[in-house]
């Protein structure tokens, strides 16, 4: 009810909530339409020794009709109700004002945090092969591989049915308000995200668009989820990267040319780093990349200048050498040795398995 109404006075608000009535058709245009209809049918039935009154009354009734009557009785009966019916509003406008005063940004990314967080332990775990390993008997290695598709599928139904309720649930508490919060040309994947890693990703996305506002700083809990999942991320990707390299500089060779060291986390999340704080942190790891990327090029120029050597693809079974580069090999598995250092001091608690992020 909107607040002029609120403070109007009894009978002021009656004849207002009467006139409103009076434009429903189920709520009073139809009924009285059926009160003047047997207004007129009681007044043509009159007897012929009817008093004055009833003859009087029902034919103002057919004349007039029955929204007279009825509009009467539902003044009358708006203006005794108005006292109490003004009261509930105004306690109904108290409440409201006191949860959007609780729904504030910093309470919707708590909420909505440990939303993501209950959601994320929801997930069944990836089924492993168990048991011996067989050798030499094809019938029992079939069935443990039959055994571990099925596994599998059963791990993907169930994933995708805790998914979907997540997704029923996001769009009933979370989406309008975190679409709104976000704002173009950010909201497209918190309008329709699909997965948890998706719920995970608009968590950093709305915690970072309030670190960079500066008006109304994240909650510290939110902050803190965010930087513990985004540095479980980046430890991954840089330990994928060390144990590429460590075998390349066993085998004295490159890596094939589409198996390159990855740096997809780092492009993404590597500016969270500086936005939340971690400037040494992100300086650190930010030269491991570039190491990273340096090496990555030299893959690519080895490859380019041994494929112009031969004419054409070097022969199956001989890919380019390290030779020569092996310094920089080292040189990178110490930068990502710093970085990964720098990223467990910043979270101790990341000394953990990061597949638990």
């Amino acid at each position: 009810m909107e607040a002029r109404n609120i403070n109007q006075g009894s009978l002021l608000r009656a004849w207002d909530d009467l006139r409103e009535l009076s434009t429903h058709w189920w709520g009073f245009r139809i009924p009285a339409a059926v009160l003047t209809a047997l207004f007129a049918i009681r007044g043509a039935l009159l007897p012929s020794d009817a008093s004055a009154f009833e003859r009087v009354a029902l034919a103002v009734g057919g004349t007039l009709g029955g929204g007279l009557v009825l509009g009467g009785a539902a003044f009358l009966a708006l203006l005794l109700s108005a006292p109490s019916r003004q009261r509930n509003e105004i306690r109904r406008a108290i409440k409201d004002l006191e949860s959007r005063s609780e729904d504030t940004p910093q309470a919707l990314i708590q909420r909505y945090s440990a939303w993501v967080q209950a959601a994320r332990a929801t997930l069944p775990e990836f089924p492993h092969f168990s048991g011996p390993l067989v050798l030499f008997n094809n019938d029992a290695s079939e069935k443990r591989q039959a055994d571990q598709a099925a596994a599998v599928l059963r791990y993907r139904e169930a994933k995708d049915q805790v998914e979907r309720g997540a997704r029923r649930e996001y769009h009933d508490q979370f989406r309008e308000a975190l679409v709104s919060l976000i704002g173009q040309p950010h909201a497209e994947l918190a309008d329709n995200p699909r997965s948890i890693d998706d719920f995970e990703e608009i968590e950093r996305d709305v915690v970072r668009r309030l670190a960079e506002s500066q008006q109304t700083p994240p909650p510290k809990e939110a902050v803190n989820r965010v930087l513990r999942r985004l540095v479980g991320l980046l430890l991954d990707e840089l330990r994928t990267a060390q144990g590429a390299i460590s075998s390349a500089l066993e085998r004295e060779t490159y890596w094939p040319r589409n198996a390159g060291l990855k740096s997809d986390r780092w492009v993404q999340v590597g500016s969270d780093l500086v936005e939340h704080g971690l400037v040494d942190a992100h300086g650190t790891v930010s030269a491991a990349y570039a190491r990273m990327d340096a090496l990555n090029q030299d893959a690519l120029d080895t490859w380019s200048a041994m494929e112009a050597h031969y004419g054409y693809d070097p022969p199956p079974g001989r890919p380019p050498t390290i030779k020569g580069n092996e310094e920089a090999f080292q040189a990178a598995l110490v930068s990502i040795s710093a970085a990964e250092n720098a990223l467990l001091q910043t979270r101790p608690e990341l000394s953990a398995p990061s597949r638990s992020f």
